[in-house]
């Protein structure tokens, strides 16, 4: 009697194997399809940032074929790398715009103000703007980011 009890339990668990096996392999699609669809909702939350990298080296070879050419000459020639991280900011912004359609949130008002000011010091720094300029400009951007996170998003 034990051989057969053993034979029965054998061939339980050789049944039950092809069941959770099909469950693996199903939950594994399953996963598969999270995934795509997470990629895809990423994909058109980012949107088409390709052409970033294209449009920083084209200007920054338009800058520097300008300064050998003798046509622009910028002393502080590295302040064009600060433009990079204002862009960036810029496009940030733009983008929770174009898929939040608020212009009123904290994180759109906060990328567009960083932007701005990164803008801002870069362009005065390339071209030899003086310095105590951007102070006070910094200071009134960043009340008028303040304030209109606080008007356009009050806490409830």
């Amino acid at each position: 009697m034990r051989e057969n009890t053993s034979s029965d339990s054998n061939q339980n668990q050789n049944q039950s194997q092809p069941d959770s096996r099909e469950q693996q392999l199903d939950w594994r699609e399953m996963r598969r399809q999270e995934r795509a669809e997470w990629r895809a909702a990423r994909r058109q939350w980012r949107g088409n940032n390709g052409w970033i990298g294209g449009a920083i080296l084209i200007l920054l070879g338009v800058i520097f074929l300008l300064q050998n050419a003798g046509i622009f000459f910028a002393q502080n020639w590295w302040a064009v790398f600060i433009l990079i991280p204002a862009l960036g900011s810029l496009w940030t912004a733009y983008t929770l715009y174009r898929n939040t359609g608020e212009p009123g949130s904290p994180p759109f008002i906060g990328s567009l103000v960083i932007g701005v000011l990164l803008l801002l010091l870069a362009l005065g720094l390339l071209f030899g703007i003086d310095a105590g300029f951007f102070l006070p400009v910094a200071l009134i951007l960043g009340g008028i980011g303040v304030l209109a996170v606080g008007i356009l998003n009050p806490r409830r």
